[in-house]
């Protein structure tokens, strides 16, 4: 029998509303969810292949790429932590973790005197004002940061409402390339604070930044927000990069592995560099690079089986409803989170 469970796309921060199809318990397909105020009864193609993840599930722990058991995967791992200064040892999380696996991430890694960082596309954090999705509906000048329309189409769908509203757009990136870029006037730029440390930037102005260099690039931007009374709209690749950053410093992964021989990676499925560190221990839902590279790898529950909450980019918390039960034996990043305590 078919069943139609509403929940929200992890596909990106924007937040959308989407519906999970299922049978027998098993995800066979998605569709939009028509209420949503986000969204709208639209979903881009990322959010429509948010469950191709589940092809690539992994089911049982892994030990050297062999087939192992949770007890026998801890106990390594467990055993590892030990017999190693903390100081050798860092932890990675993700805008891909929820709130509450954040927070528990994070207390574990204080705890423990591990170092902890994440990959925050190079955003500091704002606690700015943040422009809301229907400011940009209304807007009378947009300013677009990056490829938008590709990356995040659904907030690329209200710049358009607004361009049919007779809004000004101007979009400004480092490549000539990309679907925003085709669609709008566009500035190419070395750099993106080239733009804003000379253009003369409309007052009440939208600026939506999809990248960024650097986190100094996003001080110039916030600098000349603040100067023009305009509001900005960070759109973040991960859904709860937004609340990463309200509960952790925004640490380089990079500065964590080049002092670190052994990492514990939650949720992260792009890292760079992990040639560099000694031992790799993963927590993953799915197959990735990551998890190809690391000695043991315990899976743990997709969003749809695990609930929790995340911040989108507007800085609204969201809760991803559990529409499925896990196969038995898989546990969540917290129960995982506190059996690695437990041990060590």
């Amino acid at each position: 029998m078919l069943k139609i469970q509403h929940t929200v796309c992890p596909s990106c921060s924007v937040g959308c509303g989407i519906d999970i199809i299922s049978k027998d318990g098993e995800v066979v397909g998605t569709f939009p969810y028509k209420r949503n105020v986000i969204n709208e009864g639209k979903n881009c193609l990322n959010g429509r292949n948010s469950i191709e993840c589940f092809e690539s599930r992994i089911l049982t722990p892994l030990v050297s790429k062999r087939s192992s058991d949770l007890s026998e995967a801890l106990k390594i791992i467990a055993d590892e932590l030990k017999n190693s200064n903390p100081d050798e040892i860092g932890v990675i999380c993700s805008g891909n973790n929820s709130n509450e696996e954040i927070i528990a991430i994070k207390e574990f890694a204080n705890k423990m005197g591990y170092k902890i960082g994440f990959s925050s596309d190079n955003f500091p954090n704002y606690d700015g004002e943040l422009a809301r999705y229907d400011d940009v509906d209304n807007a009378k000048d947009i300013y677009l940061i990056g490829d938008v329309v590709y990356n995040s189409p659904l907030v690329g769908r209200r710049v358009f409402h607004a361009l049919d509203n007779g809004a000004s757009i101007l979009a400004i990136g480092t490549e000539d390339k990309g679907v925003t870029a085709l669609n709008f006037e566009f500035t190419l730029v070395d750099h993106i604070s080239d733009y804003f440390n000379d253009a003369d930037i409309a007052n009440d102005s939208i600026i939506i930044i999809n990248e960024i260099d650097s986190s100094d690039e996003f001080e110039i931007i916030k600098s000349i927000a603040e100067k023009t009374n305009s509001k900005l709209l960070p759109i973040f690749s991960k859904c709860n990069t937004k609340g990463a950053l309200s509960e952790l410093e925004a640490n380089p992964i990079s500065d964590v592995i080049e002092s670190s021989s052994i990492l514990l990676v939650f949720g992260e499925d792009e890292i760079e560099d992990l040639t560099k560190v000694k031992k790799i221990f993963t927590f993953s839902a799915h197959e990735n690079d990551v998890t190809d590279a690391s000695e043991v790898v315990i899976p743990i529950k997709f969003w749809i089986e695990n609930g929790g909450s995340f911040t989108n980019a507007m800085g609204d918390v969201q809760n991803f409803v559990q529409i499925l039960d896990a196969p038995e034996g898989i546990l969540s990043g917290i129960e995982i989170v506190e059996k690695l305590q437990e041990k060590v």
